[in-house]
């Protein structure tokens, strides 16, 4: 969530698996949560070293994407759009159909994701200052 770039972070405490919150399970008790968020921001990265580029994952990205806007799916995805609270365009999950984004859903963050996401904002709202 947030941005997609340094600032992205997962939001460990609402992710759920079959209605079960995904850190009660046992399986998750020994995982290093940084550790494991670190790894994902960084693949595009490890990507570039290998290929040179992040073009396929874009176009994939992309053409699913828009798979869900001409079929009107109203699939749930992680998509920039603009939130009231933050008063910003951030990466949140959103159900996305034939309208675009039709509703964003609004994910219950801890007070540390809270933090993450306040950063987040006020790293991509700096950046735009600068182009204003």
């Amino acid at each position: 969530m947030g941005e997609h770039g340094d600032h992205q972070f997962v939001a460990w405490s609402s992710a759920h698996v079959g209605g079960v919150p995904l850190l009660d399970y046992p399986q998750m008790k020994d995982v290093d949560l940084d550790a494991l968020s670190h790894g994902v921001s960084r693949k595009a990265y490890r990507i570039i070293e290998r290929k040179g580029a992040t073009y396929y994952g874009i176009g994939a990205c992309v053409a699913s994407l828009c798979d869900t806007v001409l079929n009107n799916r109203r699939d749930i995805r992680p998509i920039s759009c603009y939130s009231e609270s933050y008063d910003a365009y951030v990466s949140m999950p959103a159900v996305v159909g034939s309208n675009g984004v039709e509703d964003i859903i609004n994910v219950q963050l801890n007070e540390e994701e809270k933090k993450k996401m306040d950063n987040a904002v006020e790293a991509m709202k700096s950046v735009l200052s600068q182009c204003n």
